[in-house]
C-alpha cells in the first residue's frame, strides 16, 4: 500500500438519529442528516456539515432537551416557579421600568429583604422575578412564590385548622420568600393578615430575606381599603406592625 495515499477512518455512527459526519465526508450541498440539496455554500472548501431548514431546527430542540435535562435547575424554574408572563421578559423593552430594575437589582441576598412598592402595571412583579431568577438559577438559592389568593386562603386555612405557627414556620426553609401583592389579599379579614404577620414574623425571627410587591403602603391602606371591604382599626394597626418590620429589615423601592 502506498504510504503517501491517505489513512481512512471509520466514520463515527450518528448519535441521536442525527449525523454527526466530519465535514471532509459530507457533501456541503446536501442536508448532513436527510439529504436534500440545500444548495452551494457561501465559500469552499466549507469545514463544516449543513442542515435544512427542517433538521436544524429538530438539532436545536434537542440540543435544548438535552440542556434542560443537564441543568434542571433552569427546568424547574421554566415549569415551576417562573409563570409564563414574566418569562418574557425583556429589560431592554421602552415599557420595562428601567429606574425600578437599577435599584431594584442591586438587592444582594441575605438577612434584609426588598419591597417593591408602585402602582399596578409598574412592572413590580416582573423586576421580582428576574431577581429571583438571578438568585434561583445563578446562586442556586432555593424560591418560594405566595401569590395573593393563595395567601388568602392559607391564611383562613390555618385559622380554622388552628395551625397558623406550624404553616408559617414551613415557610422558613426557603432561601427567599417571595410574596406577590400580599396586603391586598383578604386585607379586611384578620385572619388573612394574623397569618401574615406569623409569616413575616418568622421569616425575620430565622434571619431570611422576604421579596414582596405592593401597591399599597401603610398610610394608603384605609383609604385602599373601600375597595376591598370592610376594615377595621386593629387590622390597620396589625398591617402598620407588618410594614414597620419590613422597613426596619429591608430596602424599599418605589416603582
Amino acid at each position: 500500500m502506498n504510504s503517501n495515499q491517505p489513512k481512512h477512518t471509520e466514520a463515527p455512527k450518528p448519535v441521536n438519529g442525527l449525523n454527526l459526519l466530519p465535514a471532509s465526508s459530507a457533501d456541503p450541498t446536501k442536508c448532513a442528516d436527510c439529504g436534500t440539496n440545500i444548495g452551494e455554500p457561501d465559500s469552499r472548501p466549507w469545514p463544516f456539515p449543513r442542515w435544512c431548514s427542517c433538521c436544524e431546527a429538530k438539532r436545536e430542540a434537542e440540543c435544548n432537551a438535552a440542556l434542560k435535562i443537564k441543568c434542571p435547575w433552569q427546568s424547574k424554574w421554566d415549569n415551576e416557579i417562573c409563570p409564563p408572563n414574566c418569562a418574557d421578559t425583556d429589560l431592554n423593552d421602552p415599557s420595562f421600568n428601567q429606574p425600578a430594575w437599577s435599584e431594584a437589582s442591586k438587592w444582594k441576598f441575605g438577612f434584609k429583604g426588598l419591597t417593591l412598592f408602585g402602582d399596578s402595571r409598574r412592572c413590580k412583579t416582573r423586576i421580582m422575578f428576574e431577581i429571583l431568577k438571578r438568585e434561583f438559577l445563578t446562586n442556586h438559592r432555593s424560591v418560594k412564590v405566595i401569590y395573593g389568593p393563595q395567601l388568602r386562603d392559607d391564611g383562613k386555612r390555618a385559622s380554622r385548622e388552628g395551625c397558623e405557627h406550624r404553616m408559617s414556620e414551613a415557610l422558613v426553609y426557603p432561601d427567599i420568600l417571595a410574596l406577590d401583592d400580599p396586603f391586598l389579599a383578604g386585607a379586611s379579614d384578620e385572619r388573612v393578615t394574623a397569618y401574615l404577620l406569623a409569616v413575616i414574623d418568622a421569616r425575620l425571627r430565622n434571619k431570611k430575606p422576604i421579596i414582596l410587591t405592593t401597591q399599597v403602603g401603610g398610610e394608603d391602606l384605609k383609604h385602599s381599603a373601600a375597595r376591598f371591604g370592610k376594615i377595621t382599626e386593629s387590622d390597620i394597626q396589625r398591617l402598620d406592625a407588618a410594614f414597620k418590620r419590613l422597613r426596619e429589615v429591608g430596602t424599599t423601592v418605589v416603582c
